[in-house]
């Protein structure tokens, strides 16, 4: 009724645009609370075992098998490469773990 009535769209176009804003911001709220059950579930696993850092720990998970940077480096790529997201903060942040993967295999 909004986009109709106020914004003078015609039925289709405003059904379009409020499903497709109602779907966006779900998604986004839903970040926070993924972010949040992500570091809640690190701290648990890390206060069970106590014989390092948690540092530490996450490098050890990190580097364990180095297709995890590869996959992170990749879906941060395909993110940047996404309509409408900033691409240059994205790729650098993709180009982070292609370094680290690169120097670990160097260094292995």
């Amino acid at each position: 009724m909004v986009g109709i009535v106020i914004k003078g769209m015609d039925f289709q176009e405003a059904i379009k645009n409020y499903t497709l804003l109602t779907v966006g911001e779900g998604l986004v709220s839903q970040m926070p609370a993924l972010i949040l059950s992500v570091s809640a579930g690190i701290l648990t696993t890390k206060s069970s075992t106590k014989e390092e850092e948690l540092s530490s720990a996450i490098y050890m998970q990190f580097t364990k098998d180095p297709r995890v940077l590869l996959f992170g480096a990749i879906a941060l790529a395909v993110i940047g490469i996404m309509p409408g997201l900033p691409k240059i903060p994205f790729f650098i942040m993709a180009s982070n773990p292609w370094r680290s993967l690169f120097l670990y295999s160097t260094k292995s």
